[in-house]
C-alpha cells in the first residue's frame, strides 16, 4: 500500500507501517504449528518430533517458543453497519473473552473498520485495549480488505511474533485493495490469521486462514464468545520453529510439508510461503 493510500483510509494519528514481510531471511525461517489429538492440543513435543520439508527438502529444524512465550493477537474487528446495536454488544463482550483471557506480559492491539480504519490501540496490555474496544461506535460500509493489510502491517512491526484475530460478517464493499492482493500479502507476511465470522465463511475467508496455518470459525451472534474462547486456545498452543534454509532457492514460492516424528496427532501449520528474489 503506497503512503497516498494510507493517508486515505487511516484515521488521524494511525500507524504508518512499512509493508508486512514473512520472516524468513537467508539465515532463518521462523514457523507457527498447532498439533492437536481427537480435538485436545498435544503437549511436550520437541524439535526432534518435527520433520518440515522446504520445497521437498528436509530442514533441520530447533523449537524456538511455544505456549510459554508472551501472546501478541492484533485484533481486526468489523464495526461496520451491520455490526450495530445488540450486536456490537456482543461482538465486544466476545473479544473482550479473549482480551480477558491473556495473562500479564502478554500485549494486544486493536484495529476497527467500517469505511474508516481506525488503530484503536497499538500494542499495550489487554486490559487498556479492552477499554479502547468497549468505546468502539459502528456504523458505515466495509472496508476489509484495507483493515486485514494494516493488521499485517502492525503484527509484522516488531521482532515479537505476533498473530491475527478476525471478524467480520459481512463481504468487503469499499477497499482499495482486492483479494488477491491480499492473498498474496498473508503468503509474503509471517503472522497466522484466525478468523471468526458469523453466518456461511466466504472463500476468501477460508483460504485466508488455510494459508496462513490458521483456522477458521463460525458462529452465530448468540454463540460468539465461544469462538473467541476457541482463538484463545489457539493462542496458547502455538509451537514456534525455525530453521535455516538448505539447498533450496532463496526466491520465489517454497511449499512447506510439516509431519510429526515419534508423536500422533494432526498438525496444522502454513502450505508454503512466497519470498520475493533478493529479500
Amino acid at each position: 500500500m503506497n503512503a497516498a493510500l494510507m493517508a486515505l483510509v487511516l484515521a488521524p494519528g494511525a500507524l504508518q507501517a512499512p509493508p508486512p514481510v514473512f520472516q524468513a531471511a537467508v539465515e532463518r525461517v521462523e514457523l507457527e504449528v498447532w498439533v492437536s489429538r481427537h480435538g485436545r492440543p498435544v503437549s511436550g513435543l520437541t524439535a526432534a518430533n518435527f520433520e518440515v520439508r522446504d520445497n521437498g527438502v528436509v530442514q533441520e529444524v530447533t523449537l524456538v517458543g511455544g505456549r510459554e512465550d508472551p501472546a501478541r493477537p492484533v485484533l481486526v474487528l468489523d464495526v461496520s453497519g451491520s455490526v450495530r446495536g445488540r450486536r456490537l454488544e456482543q461482538l465486544k463482550s466476545a473479544a473482550g473473552t479473549l482480551l480477558d483471557g491473556l495473562v500479564p506480559g502478554d500485549q494486544a492491539a486493536l484495529v476497527t473498520f467500517s469505511q474508516r480504519l481506525n488503530v484503536l490501540s497499538n500494542f499495550a496490555a489487554p486490559q487498556r485495549v479492552r477499554q479502547r474496544l468497549n468505546a468502539a461506535s459502528a456504523g458505515g460500509a466495509t472496508s476489509f480488505y484495507d483493515a486485514l493489510y494494516l493488521g499485517f502491517a502492525l503484527a509484522t512491526s516488531r521482532k515479537e511474533p505476533s498473530t491475527l484475530v478476525v471478524f467480520t460478517d459481512a463481504d468487503d464493499n469499499l477497499s482499495w485493495l482486492g483479494a488477491q492482493e491480499l492473498l498474496r500479502v498473508a503468503e509474503e507476511a509471517t503472522p497466522a490469521v484466525h478468523v471468526v465470522t458469523v453466518g456461511t465463511p466466504t472463500p476468501f475467508l477460508e483460504r485466508l486462514a488455510q494459508r496462513t496455518g490458521g483456522s477458521l470459525f463460525t458462529a452465530d451472534w448468540k454463540h460468539l464468545e465461544r469462538s473467541f474462547r476457541r482463538v484463545l486456545e489457539n493462542l496458547r498452543h502455538r509451537i514456534r520453529l525455525q530453521y535455516e534454509p538448505r539447498n533450496v532457492a532463496p526466491g520465489g514460492w517454497h511449499s512447506l510439508r510439516v509431519k510429526l516424528r515419534n508423536a500422533k496427532g494432526d498438525v496444522r501449520a502454513r502450505p508454503g510461503y512466497f519470498r520475493r528474489p533478493g529479500r
